[in-house]
């Protein structure tokens, strides 16, 4: 079977659900301002098209920027595209919302003086913006490598089956009663007046 398409998604258990962060495809990586001088650019459906050259990471799903003590710019990958992790924001609520996953970014010494391998969960929030907007970013919880990158848009809300409209209750009305007026009606000219 083909791939599945990694800006559509739905819930386990809830084919009616859908999310589709297609329309983000066109605003290319999103610029996420973090604390100080950091940003993390992220490419919604895709690796970034922004490039790192220190980065281990072949495929970054999202790219972290800072300048160092001596005003030097510094980057590396929060986490490998590969590894992409669909979830509910909300256990249990599937219109709740949806959040991406990543691990395997460019390892790093944490509080501990351990080396560990960055990671990120990106939130997709709900909002009127066309275009995703990036709301926040912030390493959740601190020092633990790990980031939390909020991005905001009218696709990232979730499609839901619609109700019937008036509309469409019109037809089905007036189909059933179409249906019912002329069968009555054949029955009771064949039965009563054996026309």
């Amino acid at each position: 079977p083909p791939p599945p398409d990694p800006c559509i998604w739905s819930p386990p258990g809830h084919p009616e659900i859908k999310y589709d962060l297609t329309p983000f495809e066109s605003a290319g990586d999103v610029d996420v301002p973090g604390k100080n001088s950091e940003h993390f650019f992220v490419h919604v459906c895709g690796t970034t098209q922004r490039t790192c050259a220190t980065t281990q990471v072949s495929d970054p799903a999202g790219i972290n920027t800072w300048s160092s003590g001596g005003g030097q710019a510094t980057c590396a990958a929060i986490g490998s595209f590969a590894t992409g992790q669909w979830q509910l924001q909300v256990p249990g609520n599937p219109g709740g919302g949806a959040q991406l996953s990543y691990t395997g970014g460019d390892p790093s010494l944490n509080s501990q003086g351990q080396s560990v391998p960055r990671s990120a969960t990106i939130v997709f929030k709900c909002g009127n913006s066309e275009m995703p907007y990036g709301v926040s970013a912030a390493e959740v919880p601190i020092h633990s490598l790990h980031y939390t990158i909020v991005i905001s848009g009218v696709a990232a809300c979730p499609i839901m089956p619609q109700p019937l409209s008036w509309g469409w209750w019109t037809i089905i009305f007036f189909g059933v009663f179409s249906t019912a007026y002329f069968g009555g009606g054949t029955y009771y000219n064949g039965k009563y007046t054996e026309a």
